[in-house]
């Protein structure tokens, strides 16, 4: 999966997920709703579905305080075999859209996973207690292959897991500032985000203009981590040079 610009892995767990993610995915059709809209999400878990003809995996995902279950598009088997998308690991959704699946005479609202990178190192760990945004544990086949009911609860999982991660952790030094938080800078970086899509869309060709959203998204988050101040991050007589430093 070819990115234009290279996200360093540097936010820590305890802040690395966004912010109602979950609710906020399912108030959308797709990702194509909100193009400044890339939650950053964890792995709750990842089932290997009992299919024919094909694999297929199964996928439940967190913000912290609410999971969902979804699919995994098959783009993302590799990431799944290289453990990108694994147990527990943190990952940004670039691109999703919500479908439902019959599922005990229940409609089952589920994520279609369709685009997503590594966001940053596993922590071997679930970040906060989530709970099932459809409120109940039961309705858990997000599968039209196998009934996921056990698997995902219990945790059973027979594919990349996190025992392989658990001595990796992350580092808040990796930040260049302090001053960083989610929820206080969440408008500030979606401004950040149009202004970039706005000056990268003037010398877009035909062929890139369509993933300049993608790719303005990228760059933000770079220079959100690299910023030593809050004043720094918003400067705009600065930002053409903190860009063309990023390109080198």
């Amino acid at each position: 999966m070819m990115r234009n610009a290279k996200v360093p892995m540097t936010a820590p767990v305890v802040n690395s997920l966004t912010p109602a993610a979950i609710q906020t995915m399912y108030r959308m059709e797709s990702s194509g709703d909100d193009v400044f809209f890339v939650p950053t999400v964890q792995v709750y878990r990842i089932k290997r579905n009992l299919c024919d003809g094909g694999e297929s995996w199964s996928i439940a995902l967190s913000d912290g305080h609410y999971y969902a279950y979804g699919l995994c598009d098959n783009a993302l088997i590799e990431m799944i075999h290289s453990h990108d998308i694994a147990q527990n690991s943190i990952i940004r959704a670039y691109q999703f859209k919500m479908t439902t699946r019959k599922y005990q005479g229940r409609d089952m609202k589920i994520v279609q996973l369709m685009d997503a990178e590594k966001a940053a190192p596993n922590p071997g760990y679930p970040i906060g207690t989530p709970v099932n945004i459809q409120g109940d544990r039961n309705d858990t086949d997000a599968s039209p292959c196998v009934d996921l009911s056990v698997a995902i609860v219990s945790g059973d999982n027979d594919g990349p897991h996190a025992e392989a991660s658990k001595d990796v952790f992350i580092s808040t030094s990796r930040l260049r500032g302090s001053w960083q938080h989610d929820y206080r800078d969440f408008h500030h970086r979606r401004d950040m985000v149009r202004t970039l899509v706005k000056m990268l869309s003037k010398d877009a060709t035909k062929e890139t203009l369509d993933t300049t959203p993608t790719y303005a998204k990228q760059i933000e988050l770079v220079l959100y981590q690299e910023a030593l101040s809050f004043d720094a991050y918003i400067d705009k007589t600065t930002l053409k040079d903190r860009i063309r430093k990023l390109e080198e």
